[in-house]
């Protein structure tokens, strides 16, 4: 009797669970390989029950989160009716192909894809195909309605597979810039982009959509809805940062600038470097705060890095450029923390928002971006301009540097903006009513 009552409650408490759950969501892999799987991480954190249908391997933490049920995706069809859609929000893995069977062939009305370069995911199902030896579901379903040029494109590179970017990087782009997406007509549910150009009012990136063709399935059917994410800046994080300060050696009064993601090209890194360098070394200056460069990601361009520790090196400062890559969720917030300003500049090649922008405004961290990355449409940086870059981040570092007080004001902005428009629950209510999107934001 006790074992029958204990199996009773165990399906009384599921079913009450079930009735309760909202939308499921297909995530890539686990946190720290990259920020798409940070931010659906993020999104199954929000306290409503939830299942999520995980593509990789999911970590302890992930496992432990309360109020969530992980499955493998192959198993989407069978909790279908009990789920309110499922949010795919895909990175480039070796797994795209099993979320994108589904999404081109099992989609529900209710579902939504969440499009974080507003590219075409060719090019990740490309080194899919490559890696398999295997290009025939690339081209009878997801290129069979594309140009003969993109299909020659693909074959091109398929011919010689490198993923170096100076080989891999023009196809790539070109690739992008010129595919319909006609895959995605399959795609019963709505599209979401997280960049402002969708919204149709951002006048610092009027260029941006330009990057699609004008009947490409994403350009016409995104919508926009800001990026979300949870609240950030735990205890344990604070006095981590701290602690992170000592370690790099930056004194209390100094001030330390941010630099968060992977040290890429299309970034302007070898700008900021210039700029934090010589602004560092410049002898007119006397008493004022040192200024050190964090770079907090992995280094995926050596020749760029390369050309960074020079200009540190020239200014005879070469412990003043520091990296740090950061696996660990908790540690990487604490990175940020310690930072007294983040820099996020883009220049945009695919309609790219920034996971690492976002969270820098939970965190309530002060920020610089560029009017052409497109990132601040809500007025919460300092922008700098594109035609003067160096110029306009010198005037804005230097502003941050000699001004404590300037820092807590744009961590202030930086914090109302996340909390008035970049919340979990915010981006769940918008999706509850997508014709009503636009004109909420």
């Amino acid at each position: 009797a006790t074992l029958a009552q204990a199996l009773s409650g165990a399906r009384g408490s599921f079913d009450r669970w079930r009735s309760r759950s909202g939308m499921a969501i297909v995530a890539p892999t686990e946190f720290g390989i990259c920020g798409v799987s940070d931010y659906c991480h993020a999104l199954m954190r929000d306290g409503q029950p939830r299942y999520g249908l995980i593509l990789g391997r999911a970590s302890r933490a992930l496992q432990m989160t309360p109020g969530l049920r992980l499955l493998p995706i192959a198993l989407l069809d069978d909790v279908r009716s009990e789920i309110r859609g499922a949010l795919f929000n895909l990175a480039v893995s070796d797994s795209l192909v099993r979320a994108f069977d589904a999404i081109a062939e099992r989609s529900a009305p209710e579902d939504v894809l969440v499009v974080h370069d507003a590219g075409s995911y060719i090019p990740g199902l490309m080194m899919q195909a490559a890696a398999s030896h295997d290009d025939r579901l690339l081209f009878d379903r997801y290129l069979a309605g594309e140009s003969s040029e993109v299909q020659a494109l693909a074959r091109r590179w398929l011919s010689d597979p490198s993923v170096d970017p100076s080989h891999a990087g023009p196809v790539f782009l070109e690739i992008d810039r010129n595919t319909r997406s006609t895959w995605l007509r399959q795609f019963r549910g709505t599209i979401v982009s997280h960049h402002p150009a969708f919204a149709g009012r951002a006048s610092s990136s009027p260029g941006v959509l330009a990057l699609l063709l004008e009947d490409s399935q994403i350009r016409t059917r995104a919508m926009y809805v800001p990026m979300p994410f949870d609240p950030r800046a735990r205890p344990g994080a604070r006095r981590m940062a701290s602690r992170i300060r000592w370690a790099l050696g930056v004194a209390r009064h100094d001030v330390l600038v941010c630099c968060a993601g992977s040290v890429v090209g299309g970034k302007h890194l070898d700008a900021v470097a210039r700029v934090v360098a010589r602004l560092d070394a410049d002898p007119s200056v006397n008493g004022a705060p040192a200024l050190t460069l964090l770079l907090a990601g992995r280094v995926l361009d050596d020749g760029l890095f390369a050309r960074m520790r020079d200009e540190f090196a020239a200014c005879r400062q070469p412990e003043r450029l520091v990296t740090i890559v950061e696996g660990d969720e908790a540690r990487y917030d604490a990175l940020l923390l310690a930072s007294d300003v983040v820099i996020a500049f883009r220049e945009q090649r695919r309609i790219q928002m920034s996971h690492s922008y976002v969270r820098a405004l939970a965190l309530g961290r002060p920020l610089i971006t560029t009017g052409g990355a497109g990132f601040d449409d809500e007025g919460a940086a300092l922008v700098c301009g594109d035609d003067d870059l160096e110029h306009d981040l010198a005037r804005h570092l230097s502003a941050v540097r000699d001004s404590t007080a300037l820092r807590r004001q744009l961590g202030r902005q930086s914090l109302a903006v996340y909390r008035a428009r970049h919340t979990v629950a915010e981006f769940f209510g918008a999706l509850t009513k997508p014709r009503d999107v636009a004109a909420a934001f």
